[in-house]
C-alpha cells in the first residue's frame, strides 16, 4: 500500500507567516501609540480652548469668571435653585479653591473655582453646560465640583487666581477631601505636551509640570527644577499648570 506523502511548511511559507505576524504586531503597537498621541493632542486643544474662553470673558465683562460680583444681574437666577450669592463671586479679583469646613459661607472666594465654569457656560463662551455649584453640597472638596473633565480620561480643569495679574489653569486629579493636585499625567506625557506647546523645560516657561500630591517626591520633576525626572516612567506622577501673567494667558 503506497502511503501518501505529507509535507510541512516550506521555509518560504514560514517566512511569510512570520512577516504577517510581525506586521500585525506592529500595527497593534502603532495603533496604540496613535491613540495615545491623539489623547495628548486633545489635552493641548483643551488647554488652548479654555485659555481663550477665559481671556474672552475677562475682556467682555472686565471680571474673572467665577469672581464676577454681578453675574446675577446678567443671568437672572443664574442656575435653577441658586441664590444670588451662589451665582455671584465676591469681586476681589481672585479665584479661590473651596474650603472644607462648615464655617465657610457662600459668597466668599472659596467656592469660585466652581463658579468659573458656570459663568463661562452662562455667557455662551463655552458650549458645555455647568451649574457653577458643587455636586455634593456647597462647602465640599474640589472632587465634587461640577467642572470639566479632560478627554484624556484623567483629571479636571481648575482656574484659580491669587491676583488680577496672575491666573493659573491646571489639569489635575483630585483626592477626596483635599484640594491638592493629584497626578493626571505620566512623566513622558507631560514632557511630550511641554515640548509641543512650550519650551520643553519641566518648570520653565508658561506651561509647567508638578509632582502630584499622591506621587513620590521628585518623581515628576527632579530636585533640579528645570529638568524632568524619569522619562521612561509610565506611572502617573505629574499634573500640569499653565500660568498667565499680566491678567491674561
Amino acid at each position: 500500500m503506497k502511503l501518501k506523502n505529507e509535507t510541512g511548511f516550506t521555509l518560504v511559507e514560514l517566512s511569510i507567516v512570520i512577516v504577517i505576524i510581525g506586521l500585525i504586531v506592529a500595527g497593534v503597537v502603532g495603533g496604540q501609540s496613535l491613540v495615545k498621541q491623539a489623547k495628548l493632542k486633545n489635552v493641548i486643544s483643551e488647554f488652548n480652548n479654555y485659555k481663550t474662553a477665559i481671556n474672552i470673558f475677562k475682556l467682555e465683562y472686565d471680571n474673572l469668571p467665577g469672581d464676577m460680583p454681578n453675574a446675577n444681574s446678567y443671568w437672572s437666577g443664574c442656575n435653577s435653585g441658586a441664590t444670588a450669592n451662589q451665582c455671584n463671586g465676591n469681586g476681589n479679583r481672585r479665584v479661590g479653591f473651596p474650603v472644607h469646613d462648615s464655617g465657610s459661607t457662600n459668597g466668599t472666594n472659596d467656592n469660585e473655582v466652581y463658579r468659573v465654569w458656570g459663568h463661562l457656560s452662562l455667557s455662551g463662551i463655552i458650549k458645555e453646560s455647568y451649574t457653577g455649584i458643587s455636586t455634593n453640597g456647597w462647602n465640599t472638596g474640589v472632587e465634587y465640583g461640577d467642572i470639566p473633565f479632560s478627554k484624556l480620561g484623567r483629571g479636571r480643569y481648575f482656574l484659580w487666581a491669587t491676583s488680577p495679574d496672575f491666573m493659573v489653569l491646571e489639569l489635575q486629579g483630585t483626592i477626596p477631601g483635599s484640594a491638592n493636585g493629584a497626578s493626571t499625567l505620566s512623566v513622558k506625557e507631560a514632557s511630550d505636551i511641554d515640548i509641543k506647546t512650550d519650551d520643553g523645560l519641566a518648570r520653565g516657561g508658561k506651561l509647567s509640570a508638578h509632582n502630584g500630591s499622591d506621587a513620590p517626591a521628585n518623581s515628576c520633576v527632579s530636585a533640579n527644577q528645570y529638568n524632568t525626572a524619569n522619562l521612561s516612567s509610565d506611572s502617573f506622577y505629574c499634573y500640569f499648570r499653565y500660568s498667565g501673567h499680566g491678567g491674561f494667558f
